[in-house]
């Protein structure tokens, strides 16, 4: 079960919603320049359209006449929740929104919009410390580390878990 995000405000009239089959494109262009292993079209289809899949924007406000057409996609989220739990498949800012609070702000949105959600999980790249520092911000903590698990660049992965299996 997922429930819905209206909208929450990051600054002057940038906001965080749910994604929408128009968005893909513009999640797609920021999925080959973030990932190696980027998904497709048809795999962020597949996230928007599955009962399971949840996925969020973070996109700049409508223009000044209240017109969607100059929105830019500044970073999204994915995940994927059965019942209690769930699991953070995806998270990026765009190359140039780096740093400035749009991760943080989508993960706090997931968790916020999930709150009988009481396990979440999420694999990282054990070089990623930037990511590693986000999660643990949010109540991620590493669980076990996975041998070569990534590959171009070949990397090791931690299982991060915030919440407690019962």
């Amino acid at each position: 079960m997922t429930e819905g995000t209206a909208g929450t405000a990051l600054s002057a009239g940038d906001l965080i919603r749910r994604a929408r089959e128009e968005d893909v494109p513009k999640i797609v262009r920021i999925e080959k320049s973030c990932f190696s292993d980027a998904w497709s079209e048809q795999s962020v289809k597949g996230t928007l359209s599955s009962p399971s899949g949840y996925l969020l924007i973070a996109e700049t406000g409508p223009d000044a006449a209240g017109k969607e057409e100059g929105t830019l996609l500044l970073g999204y989220l994915a995940a994927q929740i059965v019942g209690d739990e769930g699991e953070l498949l995806r998270i990026a800012a765009a190359p140039d929104r780096r740093r400035r609070g749009t991760g943080q702000r989508l993960l706090a949105q997931m968790i916020k919009d999930h709150p009988s959600v009481r396990i979440w999980r999420l694999d990282v790249r054990t070089r990623n410390a930037a990511a590693i520092a986000l999660y643990e911000k949010n109540g991620f903590r590493i669980v076990t580390e996975n041998p070569d698990v990534y590959r171009d660049p070949k990397d090791n992965g931690y299982l991060m878990i915030r919440g407690q299996a019962e």
